[in-house]
């Protein structure tokens, strides 16, 4: 039986707007939902436009900074979790013919 050491800080996440995947997937939801929010609370008036250009850099810095906490946290897990990394067990599958054919057993 042979065992695997792997190491999660080799893994890297999926980076969407320079962000983990997730976070940039909240951020565009948000967006999103507050630019269908602004069109049916205000209609389409100068005011909603301007109110959805103001809202994509206050979105994208409060999301830019959720992911610097984020990744913070997760490289504080990581270093503690360097120290003794996971082992996989690892089990070789042993394929037995079969004698009968499925359509023979009716």
């Amino acid at each position: 039986m042979k065992t695997y050491k792997i190491y999660k800080t080799l893994q890297r996440n999926a980076k969407l707007f320079g962000m983990e995947r997730t976070i940039a997937m909240q951020y565009m939801a948000s967006q999103g939902g507050f630019i269908a929010l602004s069109f049916f609370l205000f209609g389409a008036n100068t005011l909603t436009v301007l109110l959805i250009f103001m809202s994509f850099p206050l979105f994208l810095f409060i999301f830019k900074l959720r992911d610097r906490r984020n990744r913070v946290r997760n490289f504080k897990k990581t270093s503690i979790n360097k120290k003794k990394p996971s082992t996989v067990k690892y089990h070789s599958l042993k394929i037995i013919p079969n004698e009968q054919s499925i359509i023979d057993k009716g």
